[in-house]
């Protein structure tokens, strides 16, 4: 059933590229059809999560779809969380979409819908891979999505610069993972991730250990990479902007998550350099979101500030696992876990809510927006919710996932 679910998904999201690539934008009809297909497969991801998340573990087999070695899927309690959270964001997000791409001239010909449903369904078999070649195949899929959709409106040369930033970014993390991916599977024979488990420890271990981390911490934007956070966010169109700010940066908190308990143990260097770098990008994501003029770009900003605070628990994590304090490591991956909970959902909430303020009046720059929640007061309600978790008030999941990363450190 699960698996029936995941297909018929696939199936939706690829008949809403279909449609993008094929009407356009011109007809009023096809604006919206796309993003109503693709929240229809996010409800059905989400489903598939669900049952995933309450079910047993289960490997499928799928042969040589994709041409080299077997290639593998996971459905285990994980990947079902991280689905879960990946469709119930795209539910809404696809939903936002719907209403915010109605009137003519807000999306930007061909390219939008095909692009963000590519983005789904990449997104969606990275959390399902369990092999090396599907990972990857996937994993490059989310960077070309990105790309698209980064640059889908290149109408300047800070659009351009944007989309090649986005890129090259994403290219480096894709090639940390590949140099890791291979040492692990040259000295397993194997590119399942379930061989991987039994590597002894040593320096090949450690090495592939560090590049898999920093593959993974490139997209979710720790420094030095937090570049294109800033630059890819701004320049999406409209409401696309949460989808990459929530549900898609998520596979990078995810494969740090899933290969702590694919390699085991991890050297006591990494689970220090992720404290510290974790910690220099936290303050370096409020240091300059501070400063901001423009609201996506403060928003974009704290992403960088969440991202450092999430490595700084998963940071812990990796200590309690180095030193054997199997507590340790529990307390850590709750803490991260909370807090991409509520970093994926608040951001989702900032970047829609901010679309709908930036089209209605013209502008995103924080003086010409005083006032902006007595004029669109659904949208202000929903942008207020977002701040007010972010800012870890009680009783958000905010303050709750902020207090077990204080606990954490603690620890």
């Amino acid at each position: 059933m699960t698996a029936a679910l995941l297909l018929a998904a696939m199936v939706v999201w690829a008949a809403g590229a279909a449609v993008d690539l094929l009407a356009g934008t011109k007809p009023r009809w096809a604006r919206p059809l796309p993003f109503s297909l693709a929240l229809a497969g996010s409800g059905l991801v989400t489903a598939a999560g669900v049952r995933m998340v309450l079910g047993r573990g289960q490997v499928v087999s799928l042969g040589s779809t994709l041409g080299l070695g077997e290639t593998i899927l996971r459905l285990d309690p994980l990947a079902g969380l991280f689905l879960t959270l990946v469709g119930g964001l795209g539910t809404l997000v696809s939903a936002c979409l719907v209403s915010w791409c109605q009137p003519e001239n807000r999306l930007p010909g061909h390219g939008t819908g095909a692009g963000y449903s590519l983005l789904l369904g990449a997104v969606s078999v990275v959390i399902l891979a369990g092999d090396a070649f599907t990972f990857l195949f996937a994993w490059e899929a989310v960077t070309v999505a990105f790309y698209l959709l980064v640059g889908i409106r290149r109408i300047d040369r800070r659009g351009a610069r944007a989309s090649w930033v986005t890129l090259g970014v994403g290219k480096a993390s894709g090639a940390g993972l590949l140099l890791g991916f291979l040492l692990l599977a040259g000295r397993a024979h194997s590119f399942a991730f379930s061989a991987w488990s039994a590597i002894p420890a040593g320096a090949l271990h450690d090495a592939a250990f560090a590049l898999v981390v920093a593959g993974f911490a490139a997209k979710a934007g720790l420094v030095p990479f937090q570049v294109w956070l800033p630059r890819g966010y701004p320049a999406a169109p409209g409401p696309i902007r949460a989808a990459l700010a929530g549900v898609a940066v998520n596979i990078g908190f995810y494969g740090l998550w899933r290969f702590l308990g694919v390699l085991g143990r991890p050297p006591a260097w990494l689970a220090v350099a992720l404290l510290v770098l974790g910690g220099a990008t936290g303050v370096l994501g409020i240091v300059f979101a501070a400063v901001q003029s423009g609201l996506n770009r403060v928003i974009a900003y704290s992403s960088v500030e969440n991202a450092g605070i999430i490595v700084v628990a998963y940071g812990v994590a990796l200590a309690g696992a180095s030193t054997h304090h199997t507590g340790v490591v529990a307390v850590g991956l709750l803490a991260a876990s909370l807090q991409v909970l509520s970093h994926a959902v608040a951001k989702t909430s900032l970047f829609a809510s901010s679309a709908f303020f930036e089209s209605d009046f013209g502008t995103d720059r924080l003086e010409s927006l005083r006032g902006v929640g007595h004029r669109s007061r659904w949208s202000g309600s929903v942008f207020g919710v977002g701040c007010v978790s972010l800012a870890g008030l009680p009783p958000t999941i905010g303050f709750v996932s902020e207090w077990f990363i204080l606990e954490a450190l603690m620890q």
